[in-house]
């Protein structure tokens, strides 16, 4: 039998033990609450002092040299070969890359920050089992809910977070199902129009538009084909129907044909690169 906590009786001492605090930007945390979020990743083993920190590290100060985002690393130098304990790179490399996150997570901005997390996961799904990555969601998504950052990580891309009701009924198990590898082109495209919804102009609300008819026609392409690269969305839907991939009752197909009606009519109308007659808002992205 369960025991039954204090907060589950008092909805008072529930919200003052977990205060909502809305959605915020990394750049929103003061110090104390950046201090508290790292440690918290320290303790969970993430960010530390190993060598997929280091490979992360290296790969941001690559990738953004003249930024110089990590100056102890450049200065240390390396990599230096680790010969104990079966390491791949000396500790005194990983310390050196454990000290610059930690002053990236402490004093950048919020889009270094993303970034940084961004280039961890990604040595996670290249270095690790798929459980690894997961794993790593889990713990940045508990943390984003409970101080609201507004973000959501998943085994493929950071995704601006929503209402919570569409990111966990919505975001979340279609992004779970299209991690397959076979679905690769269609969660490529549906990442760049979230990247390209949380950028908030009315150029960034077109693209989003087209990458989103584009990922349902990558979708539809992998159902029929296999693979990309072949048909239009309305012949595409007729075959996926004829075939019995997708539900053929009335119900259903009208439903179909509204959505299909609606797409195209909003690319046409503010995506790109089709000419717009107008650019795309906020309204018209979602």
């Amino acid at each position: 039998m369960a025991f039954t906590k204090w907060s589950d009786i008092n909805p008072d001492a529930k919200r003052i033990l977990r205060p909502d605090l809305g959605l915020r930007d990394w750049d929103a945390f003061n110090s104390d609450e950046k201090l508290i979020f790292i440690k918290h990743l320290h303790n969970s083993r993430w960010l530390k002092s190993d060598h997929r920190t280091y490979l992360a590290l290296q790969n941001l100060n690559q990738a953004y040299k003249t930024r110089n985002l990590c100056p102890n690393l450049l200065t240390h130098g390396g990599p230096h070969k680790g010969d104990r304990y079966g390491q791949r790179v000396s500790s005194c490399c990983t310390t050196v890359a454990e000290n610059d996150a930690f002053l990236i997570m402490s004093l950048e901005s919020s889009d270094v920050f993303y970034e940084l997390i961004s280039f961890y996961a990604e040595v996670l799904t290249k270095d690790s089992d798929k459980e690894t990555i997961q794993r790593f969601c889990r713990c940045i998504n508990d943390l984003s809910e409970q101080f609201g950052l507004n973000i959501v990580l998943t085994p493929t891309s950071i995704l601006p977070r929503q209402e919570r009701k569409i990111t966990t009924q919505i975001y979340e198990p279609a992004l779970q199902v299209l991690a397959d590898a076979k679905w690769k082109e269609v969660s490529r495209e549906l990442a760049d129009a979230f990247e390209d919804f949380q950028r908030g102009t009315p150029d960034s609300y077109s693209n989003c538009i087209t990458h989103a008819v584009t990922a349902i026609q990558a979708f539809l392409q992998v159902l029929v084909h296999g693979k990309t690269g072949k048909g239009d969305i309305s012949p595409l839907l007729a075959t996926a129907s004829s075939q019995g991939l997708i539900p053929h009752d009335v119900f259903s197909q009208k439903i179909l044909r509204d959505i299909q009606s609606a797409l195209m009519a909003e690319r046409q109308a503010k995506g790109d690169p089709h000419p717009k007659a107008e650019y795309a808002d906020r309204k018209a992205a979602l």
